[in-house]
């Protein structure tokens, strides 16, 4: 994708292209020659600490997902275990029992986490970069 951008930064005249690539080209045309690329190059530095922001902000959406999930998990299972009887102490192992509240539900959190970046991932990032290639593309997805 570098290629076709540099071809429309260094072009005297920038060609008609859908999607925000002609919007990029009609603020190439409208920039001097001279300062065009460093214009970009600025620009390009900016998304790219905007992608490293939104990188971040899903992170911590993520993980504030994560532990909050994790949490009522653990919670309900914790509650569901003193609301039974004495007797079910007597029959299950203790170290079972620890064993699941430890180690199980933390398993059911990472796959709640690792769910959530994968329909991050896998739909949402796809999407927009169709989005910013050619609009009309999204339209028939």
């Amino acid at each position: 994708m570098l290629i076709p951008v540099m071809a429309t930064l260094l072009a005297s005249e920038p060609s008609q292209i859908p999607g925000i690539w002609g919007v990029l080209a009609k603020f190439a045309g409208a920039t001097d020659p001279t300062t065009r690329l460093a214009a970009f190059g600025g620009a390009i530095f900016c998304f790219v600490a905007a992608k490293g922001i939104v990188q971040a902000l899903n992170t911590a959406f993520i993980s504030w997902i994560d532990g909050r999930a994790g949490n009522d998990i653990r919670a309900a299972l914790s509650l569901q275990l003193l609301t039974v009887g004495f007797p079910f102490f007597l029959r299950e192992e203790r170290a079972r029992l620890v064993n699941i509240l430890a180690t199980e539900s933390w398993r059911v959190s990472d796959a709640l986490r690792t769910r959530f970046r994968i329909l991050v991932d896998a739909v949402f990032c796809p999407r927009l970069y169709i989005i910013a290639i050619d609009p009309q593309l999204e339209a028939h997805a």
